[in-house]
């Protein structure tokens, strides 16, 4: 009788060990797997802001992804070192003129997971 209980403990201790074992595999593999997007965020607006800044076509060209969303009057997603770039050049304003055309910028992040 004694063995037996020791035999059913052995089993229950192995099995509750296995699966805190793949928990924790688990929820491991997803830290690994988390990439971040960044996205502009850019929509045309009727009127002419307060505070903006003006960005030629030879500025434009250092910031395609900021220059598609402002085409497609929508969001695109960036390399971190162009979102980054675009934060510090609009530090004070969210609002651009480019091409005679004023637009306001947003930006966000968001976590992705494999």
């Amino acid at each position: 009788m004694i063995y037996e209980f020791y035999k059913i403990m052995n089993r229950k201790n192995i099995l509750s060990f296995l699966f805190l074992l793949f928990i924790v595999t688990v929820i491991l593999s997803f830290c690994g797997c988390q990439t971040i997007e960044y996205t502009f965020h850019s929509f045309k607006l009727d009127e002419e802001p307060e505070n903006f800044i003006e960005i030629s076509e030879e500025q434009m060209q250092q910031f395609p992804n900021l220059k598609k969303a402002i085409q497609s009057n929508s969001h695109k997603n960036a390399p971190k070192e162009e979102y980054n770039e675009v934060r510090k050049l609009l530090e004070d304003t969210r609002y651009i003129k480019y091409l005679d055309e004023f637009y306001e910028t947003k930006f966000s992040t968001n976590s992705k997971y494999f």
